[in-house]
């Protein structure tokens, strides 16, 4: 068992690299597979009318073919793991046999130890097997939960200030006082920005796109922070408020509305759970009227399921939300 340790160990540790390797790469295959799958399907429309279908097509199947050889090569080294430590054992046990017939031939060896202690390295090199077996996977885990933890660890850029306050419901005068932000050190959207939306004004920004519209809008709930000026909501600095109470503040419809896959009630009162069921049973809206979303077969409480309503549907998840009007 002294000799058969060590190699057994030097083996396994071969194994566990491959194991491990193999494993990662499949993890970022599999990554790779589902961003490629998600923007295909993303742009669809991009693709069909450049008809690149073929393209996207042979790109899957290459990320496919990569994260199969690796699958393959993991597997391979799995199966390969336990026979390995077999091979050890057996030539182990016929080393000891060999020597254990010499010592008989000579009269110093007696057989009832000879059979005991081939009995133990019996029960050992099951043992090993087992080990080897289990190494492998548990390798494995090791390598997604590596990966798991290293997207937990990521800390959030933007976080609440030490000291933030929460705020209650404001009255809503907003003004951007020479701000100025960048994506990058060469990509600079916005430089010397100052407006002001008073309480009750409806304020539209028009301009060109690459223009800093939609980068003023992420300023404002802090998806992003400035890099220089402030931006003031009722005269107190954003960033000197907490995340939680700024947003109640806001009601956001994209330009590209988003909606859960579940109902039309649940998407309208996404805003505002506590009102899923009493404040959302009728059309929201002001004039109440009935649209063909409330008077088809299920109503509200049917999937929402077409593109078509999903500007509506989030607009009126935007008219639930707390934020002042």
């Amino acid at each position: 068992m002294l000799v058969a340790a060590p190699i057994t160990a030097w083996i396994m540790r071969r194994f566990v690299k491959r194991t491990k390797s193999a494993a990662s790469s499949a993890m970022e295959e599999t990554s790779a597979l589902s961003t490629a799958v998600m923007e295909s399907l993303d742009g669809v429309k991009i693709v069909k009318i450049e008809n690149r279908e073929a393209d996207e097509q042979a790109r899957v199947a290459e990320v496919v073919g990569r994260r199969l050889s690796h699958l393959i090569a993991g597997s391979n080294a799995k199966a390969m793991a336990a026979p390995a430590t077999d091979t050890v054992m057996t030539l182990v046990m016929a080393a000891i046999l060999a020597f254990a017939g010499w010592r008989a031939l000579h009269g110093t060896m007696e057989i009832s130890r000879l059979l005991a202690f081939i009995t133990a390295l019996a029960f050992g090199s099951q043992a090993l097997r087992f080990l080897a077996n289990y190494q492998t996977i548990l390798t494995e885990g090791l390598a997604a939960a590596s990966r798991l933890f290293a997207a937990l660890d990521v800390e959030p850029e933007i976080r609440d200030a030490p000291g933030a306050a929460a705020i209650g419901r404001s009255e809503g005068a907003l003004r951007l006082q020479d701000v100025r932000f960048a994506y990058g050190p060469d990509a600079p959207a916005l430089d010397g920005v100052t407006l002001e939306a008073r309480a009750g004004q409806t304020v539209a920004l028009v301009g060109p796109s690459g223009g800093g519209k939609t980068t003023i809008l992420n300023l404002i709930p802090r998806f992003y922070d400035v890099d220089g000026g402030a931006i003031t909501l009722d005269g107190r600095d954003i960033r000197t408020v907490t995340l939680t109470s700024l947003r109640n503040q806001i009601a956001l419809v994209t330009q590209e509305p988003f909606l859960f896959d579940d109902t039309i009630r649940a998407n309208i009162a996404y805003s505002r759970p506590d009102a899923r069921r009493p404040r959302s049973r009728r059309p929201p809206g002001r004039r109440r009227r009935t649209t063909s979303s409330w008077r088809s077969p299920g109503g509200m409480t049917r999937r929402w399921g077409r593109p078509a309503r999903a500007c509506r549907v989030a607009s009126a998840s935007a008219s639930l939300s707390p934020a002042p009007s």
